[in-house]
């Protein structure tokens, strides 16, 4: 009914009973006469718990960092991106404007605006592989006819 501590320092093992060393007081298990006061390896807390949880956490961070640099080089090749083509959509939009313009109040006015839709001037067929205007048909079209 004695602690199996030796010279004050405990060890973790109890005899049958419930025994004060010094200042600290000890629980024994039932279950057996030399058993831990850990009941569970659960009751440690600084049980295994760091070596599962170190691969999600590194998975975690990983995942982030990937994440913010596709965002990082999204926003910088979009913004390079825009620069190059500001002028030549700029360029577009005040062609499409100038026949716009000249065809109010005509009857071609109608067809000029379903033709002249955005979607049919940057469309890609006027565009070669590194997005460069060929010559846009369609507005020459509508310059000709104006003419």
């Amino acid at each position: 009914m004695s602690c199996a501590c030796q010279d004050g320092v405990c060890n973790g093992k109890m005899d049958k009973a419930t025994k004060t060393v010094g200042a600290e007081t000890h629980a024994y298990s039932k279950t057996s006469s030399n058993t831990s006061i850990h009941e569970s390896d659960d009751d440690d807390i600084w049980g295994d718990d760091e070596p599962t949880q170190t691969p999600a956490v590194k998975r975690i961070h990983t995942k982030q960092g990937y994440v913010d640099g596709l965002a990082h080089a999204q926003e910088s090749s979009l913004q390079a991106g825009f620069d190059e083509g500001y002028g030549t959509g700029a360029g577009l939009g005040v062609a499409v404007g100038s026949i716009l313009a000249k065809t109010w109040g005509t009857p071609a006015y109608d067809e000029a605006r379903r033709e002249l839709v955005i979607t049919n001037v940057l469309s890609r067929q006027w565009f070669d592989n590194d997005l460069c205007m060929k010559k846009h048909a369609l507005i020459q079209k509508w310059n000709q006819n104006l003419d």
